[in-house]
């Protein structure tokens, strides 16, 4: 498993999605069980900001900016 942090740009296995990782979250399975979440602005061309959550695993890393094109 990669290290995400904040700032990295990922994609969503399911749905292809590119963006940048701008929080953690979590979601609760019970009481005492946690499952970790990121939080990702997606990359799109409208004026609109789209936030994206779903658990980390769910992510994989890209390699490049958003001044360069994705190695995902």
């Amino acid at each position: 498993m990669s290290v995400l942090k904040i700032g990295d740009i990922v994609k969503h296995q399911k749905t292809g999605k590119i963006g940048k990782i701008i929080d953690y979250g979590y979601q609760k399975i019970t009481d005492s069980y946690y499952l970790t979440t990121l939080r990702v602005e997606l990359l799109t061309y409208s004026s609109m900001t789209t936030i994206a959550e779903d658990l980390f695993e769910q992510w994989q890393i890209c390699q490049g900016d958003l001044h360069t094109q994705f190695a995902c």
